[in-house]
């Protein structure tokens, strides 16, 4: 019987998924067939642990062979990302079946020499229990690291681990923005999603909306696929000097007003705020350039306004969410804090304000770290109200169902802390 026990398409497709952000760590050197996967799925498999972003350019960087750039260009562009963990099974169960095959080879080899039968089948059974186990084999826990985070934090108490978010009950209840994590905020139509994630990049950089709010300073970035750049530091510039959108644009001030919004622009100039409003991104390209920012400036958030506007291909518009949700979920996993602006369905618009009302796959709802809903209260109908609120409907962090009280001053473009008894802006 001759079989071929490899699959050198798989291992291809093992490697180009890894390259867009989906590392099967199943997979281990030793499971390509092909010699020349080898070096490369060695290099992936230390830049992983070593948690540094997998492109095409840091992986020819690390394997400093400039001859490799065309087939690894190929590579991504014949790579089914979805597919990618039925091919990586694939490529472990045909090493298992090609080591088995060696074992069974010495085996029928030591029938005709002197030994034992019952050595010989002791031999067997020692040498194929490993190719007879699952590829994810439970096994003693861990906990060296957790204990590590734990002396460090008890060494260095503080009230939030993570990037601080300018909104004190995020900051108090979750420990911040957390790197490695999908951050989803949902809203209806014209609620203020962008509004609220620009000026929360903002704060995450360090700038500082109202009296008393406390920021920290970390670099990030925003992808907005609707509005223009100018459009978001306009916003940002009004939002920072409380003046009216209106003003800004007829350029009727007082000379208070111009000296805030004077003020403004230096604050926003200098923030670590990255802002691409370029249309044609996927997660392919945003990956390659999220790891650019990485690498030369040490970005620690990424704001993609909105997802569904990704240009990633698909056979479906399900497998296209699928695809973006865990694309997104993976850059995260490059170490960034992954904020994504979603939208709501049907369900979502007819009043349910649970998981079930986020537009598209539930994909994204298993992926998402945490879920926040920004609404207007459900006690307060009123048309032209500007009271809002941020529901958390899933965070692993702080209890479910999580309420922040806000106010949108819409002709500003800002949202401020309601104040109520008891809560943290």
């Amino acid at each position: 019987m001759n079989v071929n026990l490899f699959d050198h398409s798989a291992e291809r497709q093992v490697i180009g998924a890894a390259l867009v952000g989906h590392v099967e760590t199943e997979v281990e050197i030793e499971h390509f067939h092909l010699i020349d996967h080898r070096p490369i799925w060695r290099a992936i498999k230390s830049m992983t642990a070593e948690r540094r972003p997998v492109t095409i350019e840091t992986l020819i960087a690390k394997l400093g062979d400039l001859t490799q750039i065309a087939y690894l260009t190929e590579l991504i562009s014949t790579t089914s990302t979805l597919a990618a963990p039925e091919y990586a099974k694939r490529v472990v169960d045909l090493a298992h079946r090609r080591g088995l095959m060696r074992v069974l080879e010495v085996a029928a080899k030591s029938i005709s020499d002197s030994k034992e039968v019952s050595e010989i089948v002791a031999n067997l059974q020692a040498d194929s229990f490993q190719y007879a186990r699952g590829p994810s084999q439970a096994r003693e826990a861990g906990i060296s690291h957790v204990v590590d985070e734990f002396l460090e934090a008890y060494a260095n108490p503080r009230d939030v681990w993570g990037i601080r978010s300018g909104i004190g009950a995020i900051d108090h209840e979750l420990g911040g923005i957390h790197k490695g994590e999908t951050f989803m905020i949902a809203g209806d139509p014209g609620v203020g999603k962008s509004i609220f994630s620009t000026q929360l990049g903002y704060q995450m950089a360090g700038v500082q909306f109202w009296n008393e709010q406390i920021v920290g300073k970390s670099p990030g970035v925003m992808y907005h696929l609707e509005m223009s750049e100018e459009a978001i530091i306009r916003r940002a510039l009004c939002a920072l000097s409380k003046i009216e959108y209106r003003k800004v644009r007829s350029g009727k001030l007082s000379m208070e007003e111009q000296r805030r919004f004077m003020e403004a622009v230096e604050t926003i100039e200098y923030a670590p705020v990255f802002i691409s409003d370029s249309t044609e991104w996927n997660t392919t390209t945003m990956r390659a350039d999220v790891a650019r920012l990485i690498d030369e400036y040490g970005i620690e958030w990424v704001i993609v306004d909105y997802a569904g506007l990704l240009k990633d291909p698909a056979e479906s518009e399900i497998s296209r969410e699928i695809k973006i949700s865990r694309s997104l979920h993976d850059i995260a996993k490059m170490g960034v804090a992954m904020i994504v602006v979603e939208t709501l369905n049907k369900a979502g618009l007819r009043g349910d304000r649970g998981m079930s009302g986020v537009r598209g796959s539930v994909q994204k709802v298993y992926d998402a770290d945490v879920i926040s809903l920004l609404q207007v209260p459900s006690d307060d109908k009123y048309p032209g109200t500007t009271a809002r609120e941020l529901m958390f409907t899933k965070a692993r962090e702080a209890d479910m169902y999580l309420k922040i009280p806000l106010i949108l001053r819409g002709s500003q473009k800002r949202f401020e802390p309601k104040p109520r008894q008891g809560s943290l802006p």
